[in-house]
Parts: structure tokens; C-alpha cells; sequence
């Protein structure tokens, strides 16, 4: 299929994307000694549309004697949009994509760090889902927690290329590409400080921590859902959130105590 199928019936504008991103609800739940997320509310009832004045007293009457009924129709699952899109109705993954696109790109960010890279990596997540169509995993319909799984892996290749890519381009033409080790360190640093100091120590865990921990922290998702997701039992979903927290709260100790020892006398 073309990769027009990415773009959604009528163009849209892409979300905006500020360094801001990964300071939301996201870091706070990983800085409240990243405590299990809060179960995420049922999906009430719709209440039923008002009817105009002169039906409104049969409608209450009927609905006194049968229940209330909601006439409102049911959006369809992400699976059931998945599998229109297969079937030729291309109009179904530019919902899919309208639907999960900001969420995406919030757990590419926290990856890659990098506005334009997490566009990119937005794209090759979504790209991924089409390709893998037919083996994508669905919670109760919702492919939410498959994408943001995806997200992980996608954004920790595309950084590891970019990086490559880089290093290439400085051996090409050391005159013009060629980045210093200071200039390096510097970048390094204003990433870390763009980021703050937990999301820079969360890009320095391995992929099944941060997979983990967006996936229960961050995003607050049920171990269930989170395990068959991932394909591991329940059990070992709480095993490696125990570990990913300490692990996080390890590196988030040593950052702290590397930047006592860099910062000048001054500002200790």
C-alpha cells in the first residue's frame, strides 16, 4: 500500500511540540517515587441527546418505562480500523492515526529528546504498525499500548542512527562535520537540561525499562493490559517495574552527584 495511507483524509497540521512535552502529567508520575499509575476511570454512559421542548415529556416517559437508551454510535475500535484499512478503505488509518498520533509522538519525545526526530520516529512507528498489520497485538480493540511499546524501540534506533550518521559525516569532511569532544559534552548537556533530571536519567536505562515504565508509569496502563502487550506474564510486569524504578532511581542518584562534583565551586 502507498505511504499516503499514512496521511489522514484531509491534511492536518502536526501537533505542536515544545521542550515543555515531557514535563507533563508523564514526569511528574515518574518523580512521585514512581508509584504505580492510578487506575484510569471506567467509561461511563453517554447521556442521551435532549429531545426538542415539545417531545421532551413523551421521551421522559419512555424513558421511565424502558431505561434510558443511548442513539449515540459507537466509534470503532482501533483492531476494526486496522483491518478496514486492509481491506482497501485507507480512510481508516488516517483516523487511527488522528486518533493515537499525540500520544505517540509525547513517548517518541521522551526517547529521542529532539523535536524533529520525534516527528520522524512518530511516522516510523505508525509506518511499523502498517507493515506488522497482521501480527499487531490489541487490548480489548485498542492497539494504544502496542504503539507506545513500538515508540520505545523505534525512537532508541532512530537515535542510535542519527548518532551514527553524525559520526560518519564528521569522518567524511573534518574540516566542516567534524564535532569536538567538548562540543560533544555540550550537546549532551543541553539535552540533559532540556529534558530535566529525571528524563535524562530515564534515556540512559535499557529498552525493557523504559518500555516498562512509559507503559505503567507514564501512561498509567494496566499490568494486564501492559503484559499482554509485551507477552509476559503479569507477574513478571511487576518484577521489572520493581527493577526499573530502582534502576531509575540509581541513575537519577548518581546524575545528581556527577553534577555536584562538575558544577563550579560557586554554585555548590
Amino acid at each position: 500500500m502507498p505511504l499516503a495511507v499514512l496521511a489522514p483524509p484531509h491534511p492536518t497540521p502536526r501537533p505542536a511540540l515544545t521542550a515543555d512535552a515531557p514535563r507533563n502529567g508523564g514526569r511528574m508520575a515518574l518523580q512521585a517515587t514512581l508509584a504505580p499509575g492510578r487506575p484510569r476511570p471506567g467509561s461511563g454512559r453517554v447521556p442521551p441527546v435532549a429531545a426538542p421542548p415539545d417531545r421532551q415529556g413523551s421521551r421522559a416517559v419512555r424513558e421511565r418505562e424502558v431505561g434510558a437508551v443511548d442513539d449515540t454510535p459507537a466509534e470503532p475500535s482501533d483492531i476494526a480500523l486496522l483491518r478496514e484499512a486492509d481491506s482497501g478503505q485507507s480512510y481508516a488509518f488516517g483516523l487511527l492515526y488522528d486518533r493515537h498520533k499525540r500520544r505517540v509522538l509525547n513517548a517518541c519525545y521522551r526517547i529521542v529528546a529532539h523535536r524533529e526526530d520525534a516527528e520522524d520516529a512518530a511516522a516510523l512507528v505508525f509506518l511499523e504498525t502498517w507493515r506488522r498489520r497482521a501480527v499487531v497485538r490489541d487490548i480489548d480493540g485498542s492497539i494504544l499500548p502496542w504503539l507506545l511499546a513500538t515508540s520505545v524501540n523505534v525512537g532508541r534506533t532512530l537515535r542510535r542512527n542519527r548518532g551514527r550518521y553524525r559520526t560518519f559525516l564528521g569522518g567524511l569532511h573534518p574540516e566542516d562535520g567534524h564535532v569536538s569532544e567538548a562540543d560533544s559534552v555540550d550537546r549532551r548537556l543541553e539535552r540533559a537540561a532540556a529534558l530535566g533530571p529525571t528524563w535524562a536519567a530515564f534515556a540512559k536505562l535499557n529498552a525493557k525499562e523504559q518500555t516498562i515504565l512509559l507503559l505503567c508509569v507514564v501512561e498509567e496502563l494496566p499490568q494486564e493490559e501492559v503484559a499482554a502487550t509485551l507477552g509476559i506474564p503479569v507477574g513478571t510486569v511487576k518484577s521489572r517495574l520493581s527493577r526499573a524504578k530502582e534502576r531509575l532511581r540509581r541513575q537519577m542518584e548518581l546524575d545528581e552527584s556527577l553534577g555536584r562534583e562538575r558544577a563550579p565551586e560557586g554554585r555548590r
